[in-house]
């Protein structure tokens, strides 16, 4: 039963003593981390089939959205197979030509971001334009401060034009970006893990891509972004979402993919690290005395 304001009142004449032990927990959870790493993973096992996932996600599709907008979630949790053909659940976007479809979640701002996941494309759209028009699947860190068709991004994704997998990098500190062709096709029914590594103070890179259902890798590169500075990595959050050209009336046949065991790391700057471990020690402390209010 939920406490009225007046019931738990009295106990909070104990401001200093409240705050040392949200720093003392705080304290406690940095020395937990290695080197400050957090992450999440996903295999959409404990969704409820035909529904959004919940909790750590959020709809791509309303993340400052443009027209046309929809009434129902741009993904959805369903049954599916995986590489081995065994079932699975897993994530799969929505059937229809939008601006973006897809996930996303926040990360704290980090030196380094690593991503992987299991990638199925099930259909490409039907666009004629260049490569970046339209794209099946996107993985990727990003300001999440506009539409993720301009938020400053670093990643990977399937082009619909070429149907093959390219490392993709757009920034406004700077007239920097890339877009770069990994060699390697992301063919329709096929399963793959992408994984990628940024590490933000050299704007290095790693691109793993494993073909799941050929059992084999495809692509293993590493680089580096030319003219990169630190101040373009300032990412707080992580996205798998596909995205049409809708001005491009043309396009009728929407992009389609499947995403399945998502895993998702960071690794803070030391000011991210210690507020994000201040506030779950607050956190820890706010249950606690809630609990003790009952």
């Amino acid at each position: 039963m939920r406490k009225a304001v007046s019931d738990i009142a009295p106990r909070a004449h104990l401001p200093w003593r409240a705050a040392g032990a949200a720093l003392a927990c705080a304290v406690g959870l940095l020395a937990a981390l290695p080197a400050w790493a957090t992450g999440s993973t996903d295999d959409f096992e404990s969704y409820t089939v035909g529904n959004f996932p919940s909790a750590q996600w959020q709809d791509a599709a309303l993340l400052f959205p443009e027209p046309p907008s929809f009434a129902t979630h741009s993904a959805a949790v369903a049954s599916t197979t995986g590489a081995t053909g065994a079932a699975t659940q897993a994530l799969v976007l929505a059937d229809r030509v939008a601006l973006v479809s897809g996930v996303y979640q926040s990360v704290p701002v980090s030196t380094q971001y690593t991503l992987a996941a299991d990638i199925r494309i099930d259909r490409y759209s039907n666009n004629s334009l260049a490569d970046p028009s339209d794209w099946a699947m996107q993985l990727t860190f990003a300001q999440a401060t506009r539409t993720l068709y301009t938020a400053p991004q670093a990643g990977i994704y399937a082009a619909s034009l070429s149907q093959g997998w390219r490392l993709f990098l757009i920034e406004d500190t700077g007239p920097i970006s890339a877009d770069i062709d990994l060699g390697a096709a992301a063919t329709p029914g096929s399963w793959y893990r992408v994984a990628f590594e940024l590490d933000t103070t050299l704007g290095s890179y790693k691109v793993q891509i494993d073909d799941m259902t050929a059992g084999q890798n495809v692509v293993s590169q590493t680089g580096v972004f030319a003219g990169w500075t630190a101040a373009n990595g300032k990412y707080d959050s992580v996205a798998f979402f596909s995205g049409h050209d809708t001005s491009n009336a043309a396009v009728t046949i929407a992009n389609q993919a499947t995403v399945d065991n998502i895993n998702v790391t960071a690794v803070p700057e030391p000011a991210t690290a210690w507020l994000w471990a201040a506030g779950l020690g607050a956190a820890g402390w706010l249950r606690g005395r809630k609990a003790a209010a009952r």
